[in-house]
């Protein structure tokens, strides 16, 4: 089957910009430039005849017509095989969702927020959430269900409509669906959810265009939703619908191109519904013109505003990383969402709390103690302890058109220099150094490198970079135990001149980790990771959710090392694994709880690693050996993070 096109929407953006531009155009160009309202850029860009036939073109091009007829190639039985099971584990969701409590309960003005949680409104902040009173770390602040969602590329192994998954935890290579019996693409979980469906996805059945639009697919979603609680009058969901419609869009600090290629993709959505709908010609280009002058106005809320900002809902893809006994787990976007209330919160590079997703709603747990009377923070994805100042501030200002003046913005020096992150080590007194005013100085003991110092320096990172091509050089060509030795080589090149925190270091360690987990030499990679555990708590805190992450790798290793033989240094390696495994399992249940499937997935682990611990153990006694490092469930009791 050929795999669809993607649409060039640069080059559309350029030509149609000089299409604007030239003399016959100039002065509707120049009231383009003034206008500011996405009704007025709808009218004005589809009054342009050029553009009409274009859009038309581009229609006939990427979308296909709506198929014509159901195509019955899906399989009944196991359709309702599908909805069976689907439901039963629907239900188990449920029960565990239930169980999930918003602290103080939830509100009754502000839906899926805590009762005592409140938007306040000020000029400098704007909109803001305020808590009323104390949290602690790990409450519940915000459970909210989306409002609506739209899947992301590749395989779907989720629910088209609740985002549900299509398969049991701990069984991702089964996956049992209901497809759409017309356009037999779209995947659902059971039949409910296809009779929920139905109203919006008649309107993208069939068309290969909404995913190539980007955000701008969610936009669309978001006004077909809309139009669809205004038919049926349900005040509760038009509630919610408006509510959607009252976040800003920023519009007016848009630059004109982006206003035009907004434009233009609304329109071509439009375009695409209205011929669904055969309307006739008068009624169908009112249609466009309202009905695109709604999709402009919620792709902007999502594109160009912080507080409309989307979340992505994350599930989990264990992938092979070395052979059949290492898995890494990683997350991967299976869908993305708006959630009215939970966006209500504004940016903080230090957010107090931490963003997950259980099915299509949020969950937002506390990350530490919130005092009444304080705002709560979220994290637009820019976080202070991974992206320097300078890059947060022009990110945030482009994208979401704010100057960020949270605390970590507002240091005098940057957290990944102070803390070495980024840096130098000093040749004097080992503290971090970094580049000011052309020179390197120390921040801890203001140390200026002499001219030799910098030389030195200099010849050190050509010497990192050669190292770095040769290593890129022979993964290339598959020479790994060549790369295995450079690896040592660069790490501990990197480790001479850099500060012992320096990420870089870090991430070299992690990969010389997975070569020797390639080549089996499973003890060395365990160590390495113990390293790369040090570094991670020196740059996301001893209870950073990264450091679960780092954890996490380390018990694929520990598992595949215990699956090996029966001796006291297994017995010591396993005693360590199961006091990481519980700092994890405690990290992740204060930022995520118990329901994520990653906690549970750890928490397999960690009773895996018990039960190999009482086996050595056993045998061990049994065959006269003594082991006096037994004292795992006292180090477990007097755990500290």
């Amino acid at each position: 089957m050929a795999q669809p096109r993607e649409i060039p929407w640069q080059s559309i953006l350029d030509l149609f910009t000089e299409e604007i531009k030239n003399e016959r155009h100039a002065e509707r160009w120049k009231n383009f430039q003034s206008v500011v309202t996405e009704e007025e850029i709808i009218k004005m860009v589809y009054s342009f005849d050029i553009f009409r036939k274009r859009i038309n073109a581009w229609h006939t091009k990427f979308a296909s017509g709506a198929p014509s007829g159901p195509a019955k190639i899906v399989d009944e039985e196991e359709s309702s095989y599908a909805n069976n099971l689907n439901e039963e584990l629907a239900k188990e969701r449920e029960l565990l969702k239930s169980s999930i409590s918003l602290k103080y309960g939830e509100s009754d003005q502000f839906p899926g927020a805590s009762s005592v949680l409140e938007i306040q409104t000020n000029e400098e902040k704007g909109r803001h959430v305020v808590a009323l009173k104390d949290f602690q770390k790990g409450d519940v602040l915000f459970k909210e269900e989306a409002f609506t969602s739209v899947p992301c590329g590749g395989i779907q192994i989720h629910c088209d409509h609740c985002c549900a998954p299509l398969y049991s935890f701990g069984n991702e290579s089964e996956v049992n669906f209901i497809a759409c019996d017309t356009c037999n693409t779209t995947r659902y979980c059971t039949f409910k959810c296809v009779e929920e469906a139905k109203p919006y996805h008649q309107w993208e059945c069939g068309s290969n265009l909404p995913e190539h639009v980007g955000i701008a697919w969610l936009g669309l979603r978001v006004a077909l939703m809309g139009e669809i609680y205004e038919s049926t009058g349900d005040e509760e969901k038009i509630k919610q619908y408006q509510k959607v419609c009252s976040l800003v869009t920023h519009i007016a600090d848009m630059t004109p191109e982006d206003k035009l290629q907004y434009s233009l993709t609304s329109l071509l959505l439009s375009v695409d519904v209205a011929r669904r709908k055969k309307l006739a010609s008068a009624e169908k280009n009112q249609f466009i013109v309202k009905f695109g002058s709604k999709v402009m106005k919620h792709i902007t809320q999502l594109v160009c505003n912080g507080n409309a900002i989307t979340s992505h809902l994350f599930g989990q893809d264990r992938m092979t990383v070395a052979g059949p006994i290492l898995q890494e787990e990683k997350q991967v976007r299976v869908a993305t969402a708006i959630f009215p209330s939970a966006s209500m919160m504004n940016h903080s590079c230090d957010p107090n709390i931490l963003t997950s997703y259980f099915g299509n709603s949020v969950i937002s747990k506390a990350v530490r103690d919130i005092k009444a009377g304080e705002e709560v923070f979220n994290c637009y994805g820019i976080y202070y302890r991974a992206m320097r100042t300078e890059k947060r501030q022009r990110h945030l200002k482009e994208q979401y058109m704010f100057d960020c003046k949270c605390l970590p913005c507002q240091r005098s020096v940057d957290f990944l220099d102070s803390e070495g992150i980024h840096s130098l080590m000093c040749v004097k007194c080992k503290g971090p150094a970094i580049a000011q005013n052309g020179d390197s100085i120390c921040l801890k003991c203001d140390h200026i490198f002499t001219n030799e110092e910098m030389d030195l320096v200099m010849e050190n990172v050509n010497t990192e970079k050669v190292l770095l091509q040769e290593s890129q050089e022979l993964h290339r060509s598959g020479a790994f135990d060549k790369l295995n030795k450079n690896k040592i080589k660069y790490v501990n090149h990197l480790k001479s001149f850099l500060h012992p925190n320096n990420c870089q270091i870090a991430q070299a360690i992690d990969q010389l980790a997975m070569l020797y987990v390639r080549k089996g030499n499973y003890i060395a990679a365990w160590n390495l990771m113990e390293e790369c555990l040090t570094l991670a708590k020196a740059q996301y805190g001893s209870d950073g959710i990264e450091v679960a992450g780092v954890i996490s790798t380390m018990m694929s290793i520990a598992q595949a090392i215990t699956s090996s033989e029966v001796t006291n240094e297994i017995l010591k390696l396993t005693e360590k694994a199961i006091v990481h495994c519980e700092v994890g399992l405690k990290i992740m249940a204060e930022c995520l709880g118990e329901w994520n499937d990653r906690y549970k997935n750890m928490l397999e682990i960690n009773k895996d690693l018990k039960f190999v611990h009482d086996q050595v153990m056993g045998s061990l006694q049994q065959n006269g050996s003594h082991q006096e490092n037994g004292k795992v469930l006292k180090a477990i009791e007097n755990l500290e993070i």
